[in-house]
């Protein structure tokens, strides 16, 4: 497993089997990570985008992931196989307020 710094770099294989657009569980390098949710969803022009959270059992650390899964033909044609650079990074969950003006 190579790590830097807070990042982890997971096979093709596996992103391609288990993490897709599904967020399977899955093992390597003798830990498991547990799927917890998508963070992020959305699609343009170019491909439909999906974030993962993932947390290591050992740990109880979480990393994200990007997948995208390439657009093929023009518009209604769909998609084509994953393409990803298997990057894990360690991530938390932050509480965040917002404010916004609304017309009252």
């Amino acid at each position: 497993m190579s790590k830097k710094d807070n990042v982890i770099k997971i096979p093709f294989n596996i992103v391609e089997d288990y993490i897709g657009s599904d967020g399977l569980d899955f093992e390597y390098d003798g830990e498991e990570y547990i799927g917890q949710e998508i963070s992020e969803e959305w699609q343009d022009d170019d491909g439909q985008y999906f974030v993962f959270i993932y947390k290591r059992k050992s740990d109880g650390k979480y990393f994200s992931i990007l997948t995208m899964y390439r657009r093929y033909g023009y518009e209604d044609y769909g998609f084509e196989k994953i393409d990803n650079d298997g990057e894990m990074n360690e991530v938390k969950k932050v509480e965040k307020t917002i404010y916004e003006w609304v017309r009252i």
